[in-house]
């Protein structure tokens, strides 16, 4: 049985130790595969560049226990053991947001017209003068009588005596008309367009149903 020729010790990750079997190839081979015993008895071939030479007789390798499977095994001439590695794949499902589109919303003032009706109050008041002419004993306060506001107006006479006489009252009635006063009025709504917009950034109108307000009663449905 021939003897292995150690190359150099393998110190890896996770624990990792093995045997380097194979001396390092030049420079301009180092994606040249050598062989590695690890001290499970695996004996697997890696590329030379993944080396570090971490001492004399010492070599590093990024690779964990977990990594081997990637690499090919070899059989081991000197052993009755046969290493054969097992592989799986395994899916990985992800999931990524893709913009497929958008809603432009337009919002525009219109103006319409609309006629008013409505009740408008006025008050008149119609004055007249009233004759009395008759003696009083002196002046005489305002006075109502109803929606009438009387003022008296006296004056003095000089006759025999001096007295007060009543030439005339004024007669003010206030009364309440009603009009019908009609009016245009300009009302403002608002309306809005809706409108889709795909990935491409085309746009087109979009027709949504109004919903019907939730104070509103339906009518009950019939049992027949």
């Amino acid at each position: 049985m021939p003897e292995k020729r150690d190359a150099g010790r393998i110190l890896g990750r996770d624990g990792l130790k093995g045997t380097l079997l194979d001396p390092l190839p030049r420079r301009n081979s180092a994606d040249q595969p050598v062989r590695v015993e690890i001290d499970t008895g695996q004996v697997v071939d890696i590329p030379a560049s993944m080396l570090r030479r971490h001492s004399p007789g010492m070599f590093e390798i990024p690779l964990g226990p977990d990594d081997l499977d990637q690499f090919p095994a070899r059989v081991d001439s000197s052993s009755d053991e046969t290493v054969i590695p097992v592989l799986a794949e395994e899916l990985h499902v992800g999931t990524r947001s893709v913009p497929t589109g958008g809603v432009r919303v337009h919002r525009r003032v219109r103006e319409h017209e609309e006629t008013v009706d409505v009740p408008l109050q006025k008050e008149h008041v119609d004055v007249r003068r009233v004759l009395i002419d008759r003696e009083v004993e002196g002046p005489l306060p305002v006075r109502r009588e109803g929606d009438t506001t009387i003022i008296p107006i006296v004056e003095e006479v000089l006759i025999v005596a001096k007295r007060f006489v009543l030439k005339e009252e004024v007669h003010v009635t206030r009364s309440v008309r009603e009009e019908r006063h009609t009016e245009q009025v300009t009302l403002k709504r608002q309306e809005s367009d809706i409108e889709r917009v795909d990935h491409e950034g085309r746009s087109a109108l979009l027709e949504v149903p109004a919903d019907e307000p939730a104070s509103k009663e339906r009518p009950p449905r019939s049992t027949r």
